[in-house]
């Protein structure tokens, strides 16, 4: 009898094959490794008697790439199931899902002309307090620890959302209430419906799965990572890593990554030199855009802090240019303005 099998891509990455029979099978979070196809594997069956959770037989790594380990998950599953290996082909069913799953994996993106591909819009950066953000890629924030990088990219989404605009926080370092005590001194008793938050454990490579679902379910259009390191999946001067790692970014709709400086950049009293990312300079080799930030606080004035944010890395379209940010510190709010550097004498040095 056919079973009217239907392989399709799913809309936040993987590819799933449906069968009339029963069963559906999805593969999510594709990574090479050694030249092997890794995916994660979770076969849905709805025979009476399956031992299952939740419908799911299964869900697990696998590497596609591996007989031994396709013959092994077909022998697993067949356990599972119930009835004999004359009831249903799990072996044959494993490899058709593998085999598709790298065919489609190999195809890639289909090519064509450049004339044919719609052009950028003249006003697809989106415009912040002087910052200019592109809506379609990543842009890099470096600065030293306690430079008011989240502080900064927290008031960005802010306004944003102020402007009927998706936005994201997605937070590698802390937590939900501290972000939202932030946000309560930023913006008072505003309400901001469309800022959304979510707190992740895992590397971005592995969450960005579940983002994507988050991010088509609610129209998100940009994102904050905070930060660098905390996403990463490996060693942040590997080569390898920051490609992942900006590679996942570039799935977003457009990010904003908070990065931290190199020890020997934020120890360096010169203050015409450029920091760099810790880690692989490819941090700041993948990104489409970046800024440094250099904090100045008063003595006399501890409750004022001043933020210079500096272009280090250009897009395209016309040079950026330095623009500062003003935070006052009061009990229950803490105000920011942008900022003319010119009459900051050590600011605009920088």
């Amino acid at each position: 009898m056919a079973d009217n099998r239907r392989f399709s891509q799913l809309p936040d990455g993987g590819y799933a094959l449906t069968l009339s029979a029963g069963f559906r099978v999805e593969v999510r979070h594709l990574r090479r490794r050694d030249h092997s196809l890794i995916g994660e594997m979770e076969v849905f069956c709805d025979w009476p008697g399956a031992r299952t959770f939740q419908g799911s037989l299964c869900c697990s790594d696998l590497n596609l790439s591996s007989q031994r380990e396709r013959s092994g998950r077909a022998s697993y599953l067949l356990a599972r199931a119930g009835g004999t290996e004359n009831d249903f082909d799990w072996a044959g069913l494993i490899d058709e899902v593998c085999i598709r799953v790298t065919q489609a994996d190999r195809a890639g993106e289909p090519a064509m002309r450049l004339d044919d591909i719609p052009a950028a819009k003249p006003d697809a950066d989106f415009k912040v307090g002087g910052l200019s953000l592109p809506s379609d890629s990543t842009t890099v924030l470096l600065a030293d620890g306690g430079s008011m990088k989240s502080y900064l990219a927290l008031w960005v989404l802010g306004c944003l959302s102020q402007e009927d605009i998706q936005v994201l926080y997605v937070d590698f370092e802390w937590s939900g209430a501290r972000h939202r005590a932030r946000r309560d001194k930023l913006f008072g008793s505003t309400p901001l419906p469309n800022l959304h938050y979510t707190r992740c454990y895992a590397p971005l490579t592995i969450e960005l799965d579940r983002l994507l679902r988050y991010i088509r379910a609610h129209n998100i259009v940009y994102t904050v990572l905070d930060s660098v390191v905390p996403a990463l999946d490996g060693k942040p001067e590997d080569a390898d890593v920051a490609n992942r790692f900006m590679g996942a970014a570039g799935r977003l709709p457009g990010a904003l990554a908070l990065a931290h400086v190199t020890k020997a950049a934020a120890g360096n009293p010169d203050p015409q030199a450029k920091p760099t990312a810790f880690g692989s300079q490819f941090f700041h080799n993948l990104c489409r855009k970046s800024y440094y930030a250099k904090k100045q606080q008063d003595g006399a004035t501890p409750s004022l802090v001043t933020v210079g944010v500096f272009p280090a890395k250009p897009s395209e379209g016309p040079p950026d240019v330095a623009v500062g940010f003003e935070f006052r510190f009061e009990p229950t709010h803490v105000g920011v303005r942008p900022i003319d550097l010119t009459a900051n004498v050590e600011l605009s040095r920088s």
